[in-house]
Protein backbone atom coordinates (compact mmCIF):
# COMPACT_ATOMS: atom_id res chain seq x y z
CA UNK A 1 0.00 0.00 0.00
CA UNK A 2 2.70 2.20 0.80
CA UNK A 3 4.18 2.15 -2.70
CA UNK A 4 0.79 3.08 -4.55
CA UNK A 5 1.02 6.41 -1.56
CA UNK A 6 4.27 6.68 -3.01
CA UNK A 7 3.69 7.20 -6.80
CA UNK A 8 0.76 8.72 -6.35
CA UNK A 9 2.85 11.39 -4.07
CA UNK A 10 5.71 11.45 -7.24
CA UNK A 11 2.70 12.30 -9.92
CA UNK A 12 0.98 15.61 -8.96
CA UNK A 13 -1.89 16.47 -11.15
CA UNK A 14 -1.04 19.26 -12.95
CA UNK A 15 2.34 17.29 -13.82
CA UNK A 16 3.61 16.65 -17.24
CA UNK A 17 3.73 12.96 -16.21
CA UNK A 18 0.29 13.08 -14.76
CA UNK A 19 -0.59 14.26 -18.38
CA UNK A 20 0.67 11.58 -20.02
CA UNK A 21 -0.22 8.71 -17.94
CA UNK A 22 -3.82 10.32 -17.95
CA UNK A 23 -3.50 10.30 -21.86
CA UNK A 24 -2.88 6.52 -21.90
CA UNK A 25 -5.58 5.70 -19.38
CA UNK A 26 -8.27 7.08 -21.78
CA UNK A 27 -6.53 5.48 -24.76
CA UNK A 28 -6.81 1.92 -23.89
CA UNK A 29 -9.62 2.22 -21.53
CA UNK A 30 -12.47 3.85 -23.84
CA UNK A 31 -15.95 2.51 -22.98
CA UNK A 32 -16.36 0.05 -25.24
CA UNK A 33 -20.18 -0.33 -27.41
CA UNK A 34 -21.62 -3.78 -26.90
CA UNK A 35 -23.77 -3.58 -30.28
CA UNK A 36 -20.36 -2.39 -32.41
CA UNK A 37 -18.47 -5.43 -30.89
CA UNK A 38 -21.12 -7.90 -31.40
CA UNK A 39 -21.44 -6.72 -35.15
CA UNK A 40 -17.75 -6.93 -35.76
CA UNK A 41 -18.00 -10.67 -34.63
CA UNK A 42 -20.66 -11.52 -36.68
CA UNK A 43 -19.26 -10.35 -39.40
CA UNK A 44 -16.02 -11.40 -38.77
CA UNK A 45 -17.93 -15.37 -37.91
CA UNK A 46 -19.83 -15.04 -41.49
CA UNK A 47 -16.28 -13.64 -43.64
CA UNK A 48 -14.34 -16.73 -41.61
CA UNK A 49 -17.63 -19.27 -42.81
CA UNK A 50 -17.48 -18.16 -46.06
CA UNK A 51 -14.07 -18.64 -46.72
CA UNK A 52 -13.99 -22.22 -45.22
CA UNK A 53 -17.10 -22.62 -47.41
CA UNK A 54 -15.45 -21.71 -50.39
CA UNK A 55 -11.70 -23.55 -49.63
CA UNK A 56 -14.10 -26.74 -49.32
CA UNK A 57 -15.52 -26.33 -52.55
CA UNK A 58 -12.65 -25.40 -53.96
CA UNK A 59 -10.81 -28.68 -52.21
CA UNK A 60 -13.55 -30.97 -53.50
CA UNK A 61 -13.57 -29.94 -57.14
CA UNK A 62 -9.51 -30.10 -56.72
CA UNK A 63 -9.98 -33.47 -55.42
CA UNK A 64 -12.29 -34.45 -58.67
CA UNK A 65 -10.40 -32.59 -61.39
CA UNK A 66 -7.04 -34.60 -59.77
CA UNK A 67 -8.41 -38.29 -59.37
CA UNK A 68 -9.86 -37.53 -63.21
CA UNK A 69 -6.36 -36.87 -64.37
CA UNK A 70 -5.18 -40.03 -62.43
CA UNK A 71 -7.61 -42.07 -64.00
CA UNK A 72 -7.33 -40.79 -67.87
CA UNK A 73 -3.57 -41.62 -66.97
CA UNK A 74 -4.52 -45.32 -65.84
CA UNK A 75 -3.24 -44.60 -62.56
CA UNK A 76 -6.72 -45.49 -61.15
CA UNK A 77 -8.92 -48.17 -62.76
CA UNK A 78 -12.49 -47.95 -61.81
CA UNK A 79 -12.97 -50.84 -60.13
CA UNK A 80 -10.56 -49.06 -57.42
CA UNK A 81 -13.46 -46.28 -56.97
CA UNK A 82 -16.61 -45.83 -54.73
CA UNK A 83 -19.81 -45.43 -56.41
CA UNK A 84 -19.81 -41.37 -54.98
CA UNK A 85 -16.25 -41.21 -57.22
CA UNK A 86 -17.76 -42.82 -60.40
CA UNK A 87 -20.97 -40.57 -60.33
CA UNK A 88 -19.20 -37.85 -59.72
CA UNK A 89 -16.35 -37.87 -62.46
CA UNK A 90 -19.53 -38.92 -64.93
CA UNK A 91 -21.22 -35.38 -63.64
CA UNK A 92 -18.07 -33.64 -63.99
CA UNK A 93 -17.31 -35.44 -67.69
CA UNK A 94 -20.82 -34.63 -68.94
CA UNK A 95 -20.33 -30.69 -67.75
CA UNK A 96 -17.04 -30.50 -69.41
CA UNK A 97 -19.18 -32.11 -72.28
CA UNK A 98 -21.62 -29.47 -72.00
CA UNK A 99 -18.85 -26.36 -71.93
CA UNK A 100 -17.32 -27.69 -74.98
CA UNK A 101 -20.09 -28.33 -76.70
CA UNK A 102 -21.33 -24.68 -75.80
CA UNK A 103 -17.88 -23.16 -76.46
CA UNK A 104 -18.20 -24.61 -80.22
CA UNK A 105 -21.10 -23.42 -80.36
CA UNK A 106 -19.95 -19.92 -79.96
CA UNK A 107 -16.81 -20.39 -82.17
CA UNK A 108 -18.88 -21.32 -85.03
CA UNK A 109 -21.18 -18.08 -84.79
CA UNK A 110 -17.85 -16.23 -84.85
CA UNK A 111 -16.95 -17.89 -87.48
CA UNK A 112 -20.16 -17.84 -89.70
CA UNK A 113 -20.30 -14.10 -88.44
CA UNK A 114 -16.60 -13.40 -89.98
CA UNK A 115 -17.37 -15.13 -93.39
CA UNK A 116 -20.56 -12.62 -93.60
CA UNK A 117 -18.04 -9.74 -93.53
CA UNK A 118 -15.71 -10.87 -95.91
CA UNK A 119 -18.65 -11.61 -98.33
Amino acid sequence: MKSKDNQAGLIKTNSFLYKIKNYFIKLFNKPKDQENIKEYTNYIHRDNSFRTDIKKIENEETKLLKLQEQFKRGEVEEKDLTEEQINALCKLYYEQIKALRKSNKIRKEKLLEYRKNIS
